[in-house]
């Protein structure tokens, strides 16, 4: 009967899943953000067999391969980005399906995985990233599946081959979005907590198949580039997005209307110290410059960066996806009105988390610590609610944890 009433329930996630997708897709056009060309030439590029290349020819090494590589699938069966935004809204039934079902192994509750699917149907960020031209739902889809190959190790005496396979697929995610670069970090802390009897084999063996795929793309970067690095974006981001915030924090005034001029000054700054311009086509030869100006701004001003990233971390957890919101209620929203929603679901969260502490402290371990590092390496003047969608399915989990917990603590009473 018990096994009949989870069927039910991960039927009823599908179908809402597909009916809120389909409504999506039904009123919305596919959304195509500033980044979806860089995504989109290379993948045309490659299908027209000018391998892994830019607009203008040269190999490519702002993006790293994985998306582009999956919308050339699609482009070389003709359905094009049409077919793969389909795709991902496939992908984000499947993740809140196996989210659901996560959720129950992880409970033994009907409520926790009933509210962990609804709360996801209704995730706004989410079906953005399943209907944009970015990397964020693939990523997350393959991520998830990291996870729960964590926590299911965790359980039993953990197997080498199955920590080696989480390992490489956490590589493989690299190279969709390169923010996974230093998730070994949290990977080997969780392991350390929850696999104590064969923690330094577990650990190494996820390092060595986490290592292969960006270390092999790094030596292309090298071979073609001058630059062993897994792309360039990272030194763009920390000179226009994270030295630039830094700057704007310190000055007096408006963060928001401080944040282009800081940037038109640091722009200035690299043009006359190092003849470039802030632009993702001067990275090829000029990253490291990128990066060394980047580190001076910050230490210019480390008490503007601490507040620009702390600020970016509430961007990351409380924002809610503006184009979405604005377009369902027909007018421009300010962001404080998404506070309804997300600051209930953070204290929920919270909630959940201590009671995890108390009662899961493998679950706790592993919410804990991917969560941290989402956040903390999304964090900056980019960050909005999208950055929060790879670790989405462990966050709702959480808010359902402790909803649950406080419905049953309040029929107690």
């Amino acid at each position: 009967m018990l096994a009949m009433k989870i069927r039910v329930l991960l039927s009823m996630a599908a179908i809402l899943a597909f009916v809120t997708g389909a409504l999506y897709v039904w009123h919305f056009p596919l959304t195509s953000y500033p980044d979806s060309a860089s995504y989109i030439v290379p993948a045309s590029n490659i299908v027209a067999g000018h391998g892994f290349t830019g607009p203008d020819g040269s190999p490519e090494v702002y993006r790293t391969p994985g998306y582009p590589l999956f919308l050339a699938f699609f482009f070389a069966a003709h359905a094009g980005v049409t077919g793969a935004i389909w795709f991902q809204h496939v992908l984000r039934i499947l993740l809140i399906v196996g989210s659901t079902a996560f959720a129950f192994s992880i409970s033994q509750s009907r409520a926790v995985a009933g509210l962990t699917g609804l709360l996801l149907v209704i995730d706004l960020p989410l079906l953005e990233a399943a209907h944009a031209v970015l990397s964020e739902m693939l990523f997350t889809a393959l991520i998830a599946i990291v996870y729960w190959l964590l926590w299911r190790e965790a359980l039993r005496e953990p197997s080498g081959k199955w920590i080696f396979f989480a390992g490489a697929l956490t590589g493989t995610t690299v190279l969709i979005r390169p923010v996974s670069l230093f998730f070994c970090a949290p990977a080997i802390a969780f392991i350390a907590m929850a696999m104590p009897r064969r923690r330094p084999r577990a650990a190494i063996l996820f390092t060595i198949g986490f290592a292969l795929l960006p270390a092999l793309w790094a030596c292309r970067n090298y071979r073609v580039a001058g630059a062993f690095t897994i792309s360039t974006v990272s030194a763009y981001d920390a000179l226009i997005y994270r030295a630039a915030g830094s700057v704007a924090m310190d000055r007096p005034g408006s963060y928001w209307e401080n944040l282009e001029p800081a940037r038109t000054q640091i722009c200035s700054d690299l043009r006359r110290l190092y003849s470039l311009e802030c632009s993702p086509a001067a990275l090829t030869t000029g990253a490291d410059y990128f990066k060394r100006l980047a580190m001076q701004e910050i230490a210019q001003h480390p008490s503007g960066f601490l507040k620009a990233t702390a600020l970016g971390a509430c961007m990351v957890v409380l924002d809610e996806g503006t184009i979405t919101t604005s377009a369902l209620l027909g007018r421009p929203v300010r962001k404080r009105e998404f506070l309804i929603y997300t600051v209930p679901l953070f204290i929920f969260s919270i909630y959940g988390l201590a009671v995890c502490w108390r009662k899961n402290r493998t679950f706790f371990w592993l919410a804990l610590w991917v969560i941290v590092y989402f956040v903390g390496v999304s964090a900056g003047p980019q960050s909005e609610a999208r950055f929060r969608v790879p670790f989405v399915p462990l966050y709702v989990l959480l808010s359902a944890i402790g909803m649950s917990n406080q419905a049953a603590q309040m029929k107690l009473k």
